[in-house]
């Protein structure tokens, strides 16, 4: 890639080629998180691969928008979903996977601060950005969206601490 060359081969091997290929390894992949965890954490594995899925269908609905159209109604709502959800897809696969893993573990504080991490990171635009191009922003140039976000991680960061509480005095 750092040689310039990928640009090439991307361009020489024909798209029906190839997408068979990635189809392939994606399976692989997915098969093999699903064997590679324990069985108890395969909640969490299924959480975390739908970033991924989101950011794939939003690849496959831009292609099948017209070119410079902007969908409108409920489809503009999907369409707005999908790309929320769709960026920053890898990092937010790992904090739901981390935090769901996390909770199956009984290891409240641990999931409580991955969520505090997925708020904090919703104020950057690292994931769920709510800029066009799903580009970065600073927090006081974040949307109501982006805001909304952070704060639903955030409250759900503060009812897995607090019922954790709650949950240890139980134990005791």
């Amino acid at each position: 890639g750092v040689l310039g060359y990928l640009p090439f081969l991307i361009d020489w091997i024909p798209a029906a080629a190839v997408a068979p290929i990635l189809i392939y390894i994606g399976l692989e992949v997915l098969a093999q998180a699903f064997t590679a965890t324990p069985a108890r954490h395969g909640p969490a594995v299924s959480l975390a691969v739908l970033p991924s899925i989101a950011f794939l269908i939003s690849l496959e609905v831009g292609s099948l928008l017209p070119a410079g159209a902007s969908p409108s109604g409920e489809l503009a709502e999907t369409v707005g979903t999908l790309k929320l959800l769709a960026s920053g897809f890898i990092i937010t696969a790992l904090l739901w996977g981390a935090a769901a893993a996390e909770l199956i573990d009984r290891r409240f504080v641990r999931s409580g601060l991955y969520f505090f991490a997925a708020a904090l990171l919703c104020l950057f635009g690292v994931i769920h950005s709510s800029a066009p191009q799903g580009t970065l922003f600073l927090p006081w140039q974040a949307t109501s969206t982006s805001l909304q976000l952070a704060a639903a991680y955030a409250v759900l960061a503060l009812i897995i601490l607090v019922s954790s509480a709650f949950l240890r005095n139980d134990e005791a």
